[in-house]
């Protein structure tokens, strides 16, 4: 009787951590998904698709931006809104340029189809101003609502924070001694690998 209870005690425990493995997996699977969201949003925006970054967010979606945390909230509802914001935004830019840092991904029903997350970013705008190339680096938090619909992951709002803001002249002097360097290089490589012959 002892080794049948055992048995069936063994058995529970093996079922009970295979059920705790696919939940872990799942969320695995989830929090991934919404990564792969925070990053399509910044690679849309370095190749200025404003329309792409829109059909992200939910039909009713909303973005709310701020200077500092301390900062006036402003916002912004419905995609169609939205894409004419980054449109604004990006396709002025000599060129657009994201680097995304650490994030974090909580869901907050257990059918793991809504969730809470925070996403660092690095962003780089280039404009032309007065005849010269000026850069612009914010240093962004997103806090971000997503909710996952037809098997896909959107971002029902996004709180763009501001917290602070480099401005730079782009020397362009250095970007031709650059290129020029570069091509001197693969000139050295060429005649290297024609001297070996």
């Amino acid at each position: 009787m002892k080794k049948i209870f055992l048995g069936i005690l063994v058995g529970a425990l093996a079922l009970l951590s295979a059920c705790s493995s696919s939940n872990e997996t799942k969320e695995l699977v989830e929090k991934a998904q919404n990564k792969e969201l925070i990053d399509t949003f910044s690679n849309l925006a370095d190749v200025k698709d404003a329309k792409s970054q829109g059909d992200l967010f939910l039909e009713d979606g909303m973005l709310e931006f701020q200077m500092g945390f301390d900062g006036e909230i402003n916002n912004i509802e419905g995609r169609e809104a939205l894409v004419d914001a980054f449109a604004n935004t990006i396709n002025p830019c000599k060129a657009v340029y994201h680097i995304n840092g650490q994030s974090n991904v909580t869901f907050t029903n257990s059918s793991l189809t809504e969730a809470t997350g925070i996403a660092y970013c690095t962003a780089t705008l280039v404009n032309e101003v007065n005849g010269k190339d000026i850069g612009t680096t914010n240093y962004v938090r997103y806090s971000d609502d997503y909710v996952k619909q037809g098997g896909k992951w959107y971002i029902k709002k996004r709180r763009t924070t501001f917290i602070t803001s480099d401005m730079f002249e782009l020397n362009t002097a250095s970007t031709s001694v650059n290129s020029e360097n570069s091509n001197n290089n693969e000139n050295d490589l060429n005649m290297s690998n024609q001297s070996q012959e």
